[in-house]
């Protein structure tokens, strides 16, 4: 009966990529957009300023703020578009880059990428934010300026006659054409930004000097029409916009960022209050799940997260079967994730048994993430058992101890001679290392494994996967690394 005993040399468990063409630089998209409610929620109120200096290139074009909350980017330029990172509270330069073509007019942030809108080109432009370009697609309607994404669709305006707002896919087809509807109607069409406080709501730049006003906009994807709720004026005078960028909803309120086209300052303008949401949920079971020995003193835990604005307080049950049920109660601030710990549960009974755990919180604006749920299957194993008869069939039977803090032991079983691989993968589906990929022979197998990287250091904490493949049967087991 072979014993393999490997020890795990993981070079890195998460290493960072460089911006690829073949895969997609969007984040994952944000709820729908449909509906219009057609009344003004908004204001207008400067909250402070910065300088950023006088464009190096004829005019400030586009802005966009960085995911590290610090920097703004902005493009400058009728000619080679040059591609600024600068500081959003001190103005000063960070980094910056000379993109593809001439005229750039609108940009907006991508995950890992940059988007441009080139102008007169009429094509977006993308890159990573090291400047290196990744590709480039049409805007088919002619006459572009703004661009912003949602998540999923790319939103564009054109600057011609009737001033459409268009959305759409990665590719650049389109998807909608909103027509202007209503009075006022736009003179012109600029730069866009979508509002994230609220839903079907848009901002854009009028975009001439004659009438430099920003449009407050409510929009219906179903109607295909947007209007325009109010107009507003840059804090000077002319305030020919330049570019805008939406930031919030956060305590503090909801903030547009812009900047004038031939102005030195970049302004941050309050234009809703705070949006109070009360919001909890459970977002994982960390523990007891898989496969668990008989007579195992397990510690249940569970991750659980405020999704709300506001500091809550709330009461965390975790069940597993009809025979255990334990609480807690948790203070979190608003955006934070915690990992619970709930009273011991002994594994004193063999079979399946649902793990779940909910979150209690009066006045929840959204019970569908109160909840999460997992199994665990207490299983005995006592070792390897000499002169067992053959298997009947293949198996993946035990990842133990599960969770483990550094060591565990893999069971598995196949009935003849089979190329067998055994591999572990992270759980977003990335191989981490392959632990065995070799023949065996027919029996009972057990692979003990030292949960250690190649430099010694203990495997991250996690979930992972092991996955076995041997001739045409596949099985995976969960695994959870804890610290």
């Amino acid at each position: 009966m072979p014993v393999l005993f490997v020890v795990l040399l993981l070079a890195a468990i998460v290493s960072p990529l460089p911006p690829d063409a073949s895969r997609s630089p969007f984040p994952a998209s944000e709820h729908p957009r449909s509906a219009v409610q057609p009344f003004d929620d908004s204001m207008w109120v400067k909250v402070d300023s910065v300088s950023i200096g006088s464009p190096p290139s004829s005019y400030w074009r586009g802005l966009c703020l960085d995911p590290n909350g610090t920097d703004v980017w902005v493009a400058a330029g009728d000619g080679t578009p040059l591609v600024q990172k600068r500081n959003r509270f001190t103005g000063a330069l960070v980094d910056s880059f000379t993109g593809q073509g001439t005229g750039p007019y609108d940009l907006v942030r991508l995950g890992d990428s940059l988007c441009v809108a080139n102008f007169s080109t009429n094509a977006f432009y993308i890159y990573d934010t090291l400047g290196s370009f990744i590709r480039s697609f049409s805007f088919p309607p002619g006459d572009l300026r703004g661009v912003d994404w949602d998540g999923t669709d790319f939103w564009a305006s054109a600057a011609s006659s009737p001033f459409c707002v268009y959305t759409l896919d990665p590719t650049g087809t389109v998807k909608k054409t909103l027509t202007p509807a209503g009075s006022p109607t736009p003179t012109w069409m600029g730069v866009i930004t979508l509002d994230r406080a609220y839903d079907h709501r848009l901002w854009i730049s009028n975009g001439t000097s004659s009438t430099d006003n920003i449009y407050y906009c409510s929009f219906d994807t179903t109607a295909n029409t947007y209007s325009i709720l109010a107009t507003f004026s840059l804090p000077t005078s002319p305030g020919y916009p330049g570019g805008l960028a939406f930031d919030g909803p956060d305590s503090t309120g909801s903030h547009v960022w812009a900047i004038g086209r031939s102005s030195t300052w970049l302004w941050r303008l309050k234009v809703h209050e705070p949006v109070i949401t009360h919001d909890v949920g459970a977002t994982a079971i960390v523990a007891p799940v898989d496969t668990v020995d008989t007579g195992t003193l397990v510690t249940p835990m569970a991750a659980v997260s405020n999704f709300g604005t506001q500091e809550e307080t709330f009461l965390a049950r975790l069940a597993i079967g009809t025979g255990y049920t334990d609480t807690t109660t948790v203070t979190l601030g608003p955006g934070v994730t915690d990992t619970l710990a709930f009273s011991d549960w002994g594994a004193d009974s063999v079979g399946t048994f649902a793990v779940r755990c909910t979150t209690e919180l009066a006045g929840d604006a959204d019970p569908a993430n109160d909840v999460a749920t997992d199994s665990v299957i207490v299983y005995p194993f006592t070792g390897i058992e000499e002169g067992r008869r053959l298997p009947v069939a293949f198996s993946l039977d035990h990842v133990l101890p599960n969770p483990s803090t550094g060591y565990t032991t893999i069971g598995f079983a196949i009935p003849h001679s089979s190329r067998v691989n055994l591999s572990i993968y992270s759980s977003s589906g990335s191989l981490v290392i392959t632990l065995y990929n070799s023949t065996l022979a027919a029996g009972y197998h057990s692979l003990n494994c030292n949960l250690r990287t190649g430099s010694r250091k203990m495997l991250p904490a996690g979930v992972y996967l092991v996955r076995l493949e041997a001739g045409a049967f596949t099985s995976a087991r969960k695994l959870v690394v804890q610290r």
